[in-house]
């Protein structure tokens, strides 16, 4: 008897998304050789506030089938969001770019290893199987300041594949990308009127990304025409090898994560000494005390004040409830009308508000 049963779609989870083009992108190159969740750091209300058209995208994914998270932390991927066979972060970055961004030394550079590290530690839970993939596309010198293989080893991944994303081929790796390119369920060609807008085709803003052609535009806001993201590459790891050793790591991992997360405190015959309280297992960061180690793991992209322990002060906007790590940001969102008339506040008080996963 011959089996004519299709493959099963492949589960794909992109996280981090900012206006949601690239999942809508994805879902119209493979149709329903894929099964997407998309997700984003915004609530649906502020998404739409930050993106006017982000409506047709969300409109476009739901008549297609993708499911649609939003408020969801990329270092923090809640359980429910069940198992994928591919999860995807494309461009992470956590918002400003101050004058040091390019010291190694910088708050900016630990704070976007630590992102990178939380992430693939969220990330691993998620996948089904061995042949589980993480994909990360990053740009510029990125990878090396942000020490993006160091941390994949560090939460259990081997490197699969790295390519310029201009070419669909830096998607479809290993028996995932074979499992997608055996079936007839992937999308027709390109509409025309898909395509992004010229500067994302033309290499106007770098490198170019595959998915432009089916409406793909990296940007952190509505008019946004000018985030550069020349020399991309897209990294895809898989599970090391030693799958049993590297999964029991990852689980003593995450329950350390949430004895922290709930304040717990070991006792003396817990630890060997009372440094190990002040380092994050998995970024491998180190913090002055057990209150801002503890700041560090309930939001990993937010600044800390070594001087005292504790999270930096910041500035809320009086009209909209947003908060921003600097006066400055406060101020160009001010000055951008998106919430009325200005003012602003400062705040040292803790959230995740101020852990934005997108550039």
């Amino acid at each position: 008897m011959i089996d004519n049963m299709q493959p099963c779609p492949v589960r794909v989870l992109t996280v981090g998304e900012g206006d949601l083009s690239f999942s809508r992108a994805l879902q119209r190159y493979f149709g329903a050789a894929v099964k997407l969740t998309a997700t984003t750091l915004l609530q649906r209300d502020e998404l739409i506030q930050r993106y006017r058209s982000v409506t047709t995208v969300l409109r476009d994914l739901r008549e297609a089938g993708a499911d649609v998270r939003h408020g969801v932390d990329a270092c923090a991927l809640p359980g429910d969001l069940s198992k994928h066979d591919i999860v995807v972060f494309n461009y992470p970055h956590l918002g400003e770019i101050p004058g040091d961004s390019h010291d190694p030394c910088s708050m900016h550079v630990a704070r976007h290893r630590a992102l990178i590290a939380h992430f693939l530690a969220s990330a691993r839970p998620l996948l089904a199987g061995a042949h589980g993939q993480v994909h990360i596309t990053l740009c510029g010198e990125q990878p090396t300041l942000w020490q993006l293989e160091h941390a994949a080893k560090h939460a259990g991944f081997d490197e699969l594949q790295r390519l310029k994303p201009g070419d669909v081929s830096s998607f479809i790796v290993g028996d995932l990308g074979c499992q997608l390119t055996q079936t007839d369920l992937c999308s027709m060609p390109a509409d025309a009127k898909w395509a992004a807008r010229r500067k994302w085709r033309s290499g106007a803003l770098g490198s170019v990304h595959w998915a432009a052609t089916y409406g793909y535009e990296h940007r952190r806001h509505e008019s946004e025409q000018t985030m550069n993201t020349d020399h991309s590459i897209a990294f895809v790891f898989t599970l090391a090898r030693q799958q049993q050793q590297q999964q029991q790591q990852q689980q003593h991992l995450l329950l350390q994560e949430d004895d922290h997360l709930e304040h717990h405190t070991p006792s003396a015959q817990e630890v060997d000494s009372a440094e190990d309280l002040f380092n994050c297992m998995i970024c491998e960061q180190t913090f002055p005390n057990e209150a801002a180690l503890a700041a560090h793991l309930a939001a990993p992209g937010m600044p800390w004040d070594v001087a005292t322990g504790g999270p930096i002060a910041r500035w809320h906007c009086e009209h909209c409830s947003r908060c921003f790590t600097s006066e400055r940001a406060l101020q160009h969102h001010i000055g951008a009308g998106k919430c009325g008339k200005g003012g602003g506040r400062s705040s040292s008080g803790g959230g995740s508000c101020s852990s934005s996963t997108e550039p």
